[in-house]
């Protein structure tokens, strides 16, 4: 697998592989929210309980109800916490790729995005630096075995991305920046993610 599929693919890898050490740091953290909420929810319990003979049973069921969606409210914000982790350490891992392990995710990826074979591909400054003239060669050439154009030019302009690179055509870019991917990719695969950590 190639390009998008591979980034998916190494995403939910990765957050496979992260998931039992963020699981690990998070049950740490869960625990103390937890032991907080205890002993609050004891407090509260007593407070509601003294309060309740006082008021009607609607007022007590009401109050109850909105302790119980804090709690929730609580745990939601500490499981969205973990899932941004994910994603932040997915990215991490992939802008920490190097060699021709970067080169052949990236080549693969242009595969996939080139239309015309005519576009300009604008990198990061560091990739601009680390790709050889030899890497633009062995696109062009994968691009005519599959009898697209092969006239692709690295652009001399850069763009502040954390890794990927931006398609410029005719009027049009194409942002295949991992940054870009992942934010894009996201909504179909973040309930993936939630279930490998949480199990859900």
């Amino acid at each position: 697998m190639e390009g998008m599929e591979k980034i998916k693919e190494r995403i939910l890898e990765d957050a496979r592989r992260e998931a039992d050490k963020i699981i690990r740091g998070a049950e740490k953290e869960a625990q103390n929210i937890l032991d907080h909420a205890e002993k609050t929810a004891r407090q509260r319990k007593k407070a509601l309980y003294e309060k309740a003979q006082k008021d009607s049973q609607e007022a007590r069921r009401k109050t109850l109800a909105m302790a119980e969606l804090e709690m929730r409210k609580g745990l939601l914000a500490v499981k969205q916490k973990m899932v941004d982790t994910a994603f932040e350490r997915a990215l991490e891992k992939l802008r920490n790729l190097e060699g021709k392990d970067y080169e052949n995710m990236i080549m693969g990826m242009m595969e996939k995005a080139v239309e015309t074979g005519n576009e300009e591909i604008i990198l990061s400054p560091n990739d601009l630096k680390k790709f050889k003239p030899e890497f633009l060669s062995t696109v062009n050439q994968r691009l005519s075995k599959k009898g697209i154009k092969s006239n692709l030019k690295i652009a001399e302009e850069t763009r502040n991305i954390q890794g990927g690179f931006i398609l410029k055509g005719e009027g049009v870019e194409v942002n295949n920046s991992f940054e870009s991917i992942i934010r894009m990719e996201r909504d179909e695969i973040e309930s993936q993610v939630a279930a490998i950590l949480f199990g859900e």
